[in-house]
């Protein structure tokens, strides 16, 4: 009885220390790197559909700003083709301070600054993405979060 008491409260303690141990970094803080580079390249080469492939495609996706809340990848593929509908109005885009925290094996947080250069204007501020690993094994941005620190002419 005295045995099987130890050996539980050891598999328990190795339980608890296997699931407080974070995630190694690794090839999924890689993989998120990647499609957060893609984005910025995506978006300057002036191509809508790859920038937008970096989303679920689906009703749970939310984009969230001063603005309010989008939420759907139809609302948002919609507004972000007629806001920008060609490479001229899209402007340049960068990122700086990216960090990448992988939360689980599945789930990772991705923030830093960005900016956008428009030929009127310039906006910059701070971002947070939160993405999933898909099925099919490819990391998708499931939340967005925009704050604006700038605006100038």
């Amino acid at each position: 009885m005295q045995h099987r008491r130890i050996r539980i409260l050891a598999m328990s303690a190795a339980l608890v220390a296997l699931t407080a141990m974070p995630v190694q970094a690794g090839s999924g803080e890689d993989e998120v790197e990647a499609v957060m580079q893609a984005l910025q390249a995506d978006w300057n080469a002036g191509d809508m559909t790859a920038y937008l492939a970096a989303y679920v495609e689906n009703a749970d996706l939310r984009l969230l700003s001063s603005a309010g809340i989008l939420k759907g990848w139809d609302t948002v593929n919609t507004l972000f083709r007629e806001q920008f509908p060609d490479e001229p109005r899209m402007g340049d885009f960068t990122m700086d301070a990216l960090e990448i925290r992988l939360l689980s094996d599945d789930v990772a947080v991705a923030s830093g600054e960005f900016e956008h250069v428009f030929a009127e204007h310039t906006i910059s501020g701070l971002f947070s993405h939160v993405l999933r690993r898909q099925k099919d094994g490819r990391w998708r941005i499931e939340l967005e979060h925009v704050s604006l620190s700038e605006t100038g002419e």
